[in-house]
């Protein structure tokens, strides 16, 4: 065990004498939000003082976005009397909304430049559209004509190795030497290795291992006499302490950890109930025992709602004597939602700044104007034609022979299922590199895929939900109980119709007179559709398997998902309508799978005779309770995450006959819930 505990430094070393102090602004994994959005706080949770109109059950706080941020850096960087103010990007800046679907990154740079960040470290996500994409963001981010910027953005990585033909090559360095007056401080650069799995570098381009060039590089910095370093990582918060695969914490010389890619939320826990729970304290503090330094980590959570704000203290050998700081959320004290009379306003305002880390801060004009240029692109983008569909197009239904498809009829569905669901988990297995197979709940698919032009609205009404991609590991056992969990919840008891399970890269019959746990049978596998051979699926194999955020803890009776350990389910923070909004760009046609390719083979309803369902029977043990079911307008977020969605999200009836299909955009969202989706302003599920 190379740590001991430690309290702040601050704390432990308050009478050492400062020699050199530094300030430390940070962000990570902002994933191309960059407008502002809101979290809620209950009626129960408001202070004294706040009155609500009547039926209002919370208010909202706008908060966050790139306009406030450099507001707020601004005030920061003015008020410092630090020796040295450093600003630092711990990566993932995009992919995530329609930003960056639209701009390619382009608008994620304009905003960073108004931030002028010193140095940057790529993550996992840089590389989703491969090396080129990335490079074309990395000129984007460097080209500083006509900003206030006055040298570009540092872009580091110390393990990455850009293949022999890589545009990249020339652009990523291991790491950057600050030099104020004559201290020198290193900031080094360490991207997850699980970029080769879970993103699209280039073919030649490698991310190699993270505590060996972590190593290298310091005692390189340390050999050139450099003896106050910062790692600059993108591999998760708990992979920087003492109990990690990498434990680059007790790697001599390293002095401040600034991370990201967990989008961790480190804090005082009574200061930001209302965002939800904490990971950990800010700064979290370790000591190595090999030479008794002392080391601060950080990180500040997600999406541009906030900053890190670290203060550093070292003594005049380089090491920290004190460590001290916390997050900070600027937030809009104008106006909340709904609209509160000035005494509550007053009071809500006072007890949010009352926290330490909420702050009262105006928008950033130029920024805001920059960003408006963008945002009116993202509103336009809505229309844009991403596919065709060919007639007769592809139903959507829950469980087979539902009858929810407005063209098709139930007896067309009854055998296997509808297309459309099937057509997104496809999606989904396409999007995420490093998944065997997807599994997707019917409820959260939402529409037929209608002939003609297939748009930007249409996948966000096909996918309206605030879910992004997880992907778990789990055994093929484990994959048969729970795709009989979900059809217990569905096609038997019909609590949660839209529980009924969808997938590819398996394929099953289902047989509901079995009864639980014996609905699925001839479970097959084809690992990501690579081929045309289905074999058996192997019960004590591991799999990987990509699903939404919705199921993956549990929801809608996915139980065995919710009971995976933590260390085995990771987030791939992409919203799920913009992965089938990529997959359909790719695609360009849209058509419905073949029917060998679909997850039911066959279906058998409870007391079916000749085609029909008849009565409905009791639902059998582990029929989920109401608090797992998906009702009509709710959203698939798990309740611990803050959602904002409004009461339009579209729910489909069921028609009991064909009608005429209507052309693709005459199923739309209200306008405000699409734009909050496009440029990502409601919330997604919880990691």
């Amino acid at each position: 065990m190379m740590f001991r505990s430690a309290t702040l430094f601050a704390l432990s070393c308050a009478t050492t004498f400062a020699q050199f102090t530094l300030d430390i602004l940070h962000v990570n994994d902002h994933h191309s939000h960059l407008a502002q959005e809101t979290f809620e706080i209950d009626a129960a949770s408001l202070p004294e003082g706040v009155v609500l109109p009547a039926e209002a059950e919370a208010v909202a706080v706008t908060y966050g976005g790139f306009p406030r941020l450099v507001s707020y850096i601004q005030q920061v960087q003015n008020a410092s009397t630090a020796d040295a103010l450093i600003k630092l990007h711990a990566g993932d800046a995009i992919t995530g909304t329609l930003y960056y679907s639209l701009y390619k990154g382009e608008a994620d740079a304009e905003m960073m430049n108004y931030v002028c960040f010193d140095a940057f470290t790529l993550g996992n996500h840089e590389f989703d559209d491969g090396d080129a994409s990335l490079a074309t963001f990395i000129g984007y981010l460097q080209n500083i004509e006509n900003t206030t910027c006055e040298t570009p953005t540092s872009v580091l990585s110390a393990n990455l190795q850009p293949g022999a033909d890589s545009p990249l090559q020339g652009l990523v360095a291991p790491y950057t030497i600050y030099e104020v007056g004559e201290e020198q401080v290193g900031i080094i650069s360490i991207t997850t290795s699980i970029t080769m799995t879970s993103s699209s570098p280039d073919e030649g381009t490698v991310v190699t291992d993270e505590r060996t060039s972590a190593e290298e590089a310091v005692a390189e910095l340390t050999g050139m006499g450099v003896n106050k370093i910062i790692l600059l990582t993108h591999i998760g918060y708990t992979d920087g302490l003492s109990t990690d695969d990498f434990d680059l914490a007790a790697i001599d010389g390293v002095d401040i950890i600034v991370g990201g890619h967990s989008h961790s939320l480190l804090a005082d826990p009574t200061e930001v109930a209302m965002l939800g729970d904490v990971d950990g304290p800010y700064p979290t503090a370790q000591v190595r025992e090999t030479d008794n330094g002392q080391v601060c980590i950080v990180q500040a959570w997600e999406y541009g709602h906030g900053i890190g704000v670290l203060s550093v203290e070292f003594d005049d050998t380089g090491v920290v004597t004190s460590c001290t700081g916390s997050p900070r959320f600027p937030f809009d004290a104008s106006t909340y939602e709904p609209v509160l009379d000035a005494d509550s306003t007053s009071s809500l305002t006072a007890y949010l700044e009352s926290l330490n880390v909420f702050v009262a801060v105006d928008p950033h004009p130029e920024t805001a104007a920059a960003l408006e240029v963008y945002l009116a692109g993202v509103e336009d983008f809505g229309n844009v034609t991403l596919a065709t569909v060919p007639e007769p197009g592809i139903c959507y239904e829950r469980v087979p022979g539902d009858g929810r498809s407005q063209i098709c009829t139930s007896e067309q569905t009854i055998a296997q299922g509808g297309g459309a669901c099937n057509l997104v988990a496809q999606a989904f297995l396409d999007q995420v590199p490093s998944a065997d197979i997807a599994i997707q709940n019917a409820g959260g698919c939402r529409t037929d895929i209608f002939p003609g032009d297939f748009k930007v609205v249409d996948a966000v009404n096909m996918l309206p939900f605030a879910n992004t991609m997880v992907t778990l590991e789990v055994t093929g056992a484990e994959i048969e109980l729970v795709l009989n969990q979900a059809i217990n919840a569905s096609a038997l008891s019909g609590i949660s119709t839209g529980a009924y399970p969808y997938a590819a890269g398996i394929r099953f019959d289902v047989d509901v007179t079995q009864g639980y746990p014996n609905f699925v049978s001839n479970l097959e596998v084809n690992i990501k559709l690579a081929s045309d051979t289905w074999e058996p699926i192997d019960p004590e194999a591991t799999y990987t398997v990509v699903t939404n955020s919705f199921i993956a803890t549990g929801q809608d009776n996915y139980l065995t998902f919710g009971e995976i350990s933590e260390d085995l389910v990771t987030d791939q923070f992409l919203e799920y309508s913009q992965v089938f909004i990529e997959y359909a760009t790719k695609m360009q046609v849209l058509e419905d799978p073949p029917l060998e390719t679909y997850s039911t083979q066959s279906f058998i309803g409870a007391n079916m005779t000749d085609g029909e369902d008849e009565s409905p029977v009791d639902a059998p043990v582990e029929a989920p309770t109401s608090a797992e079911t998906e009702t009509p307008g709710a959203t698939q977020v798990p309740a611990s995450s803050p959602v904002e969605m409004p009461a339009e999200t579209p729910v489909e009836s069921p028609v009991a006959s064909p009608v005429a299909a209507p052309t693709s955009s005459s199923i739309s969202l209200s306008s405000g819930l699409l734009i909050s989706i496009l440029v990502g302003a409601v919330a997604w599920g919880s990691m």
